[in-house]
């Protein structure tokens, strides 16, 4: 009888230690690219660095709201990113207006086709 209570405390703490000494994994769900990335070189104190390209990691759509995930960044439309300011917000897709250009993010890379 007093052996079944500490056998079972005994087995407890040892299946709880091999979860504090678990392997060390990547986090699946991390973006490709560090999302602490500073959007912009003053960010970063650095005044010679040109700033990273915009990385679109998600898109938030539902009637009323709009909104898209740059470089880490919650971002609606007219917000700015960098030099450049967000123009729309569609599913799959943000466009960007950077002077007299524009540039479509894309969601997912296009498909390319083999034979």
């Amino acid at each position: 009888m007093y052996k079944t209570p500490y056998a079972r405390l005994l087995a407890v703490l040892f299946l709880a230690s091999f979860s504090v000494h678990g392997e060390n994994l990547p986090d699946p769900t991390r973006p490709a690219f560090a999302a602490d990335t500073p959007a912009s070189p003053a960010a970063s104190g650095a005044a010679g660095e040109a700033p990273p390209e915009p990385g679109l990691q998600s898109i938030l759509l539902s009637p009323g709201y709009k909104a898209a995930i740059i470089n880490g960044q919650q971002v609606r439309v007219g917000a700015r990113i960098g030099d450049a300011k967000v123009m729309e917000i569609r599913a799959g897709e943000v466009v960007l207006q950077k002077k007299n250009t524009r540039e479509v993010l894309k969601l997912y890379p296009p498909l390319e086709k083999r034979r």
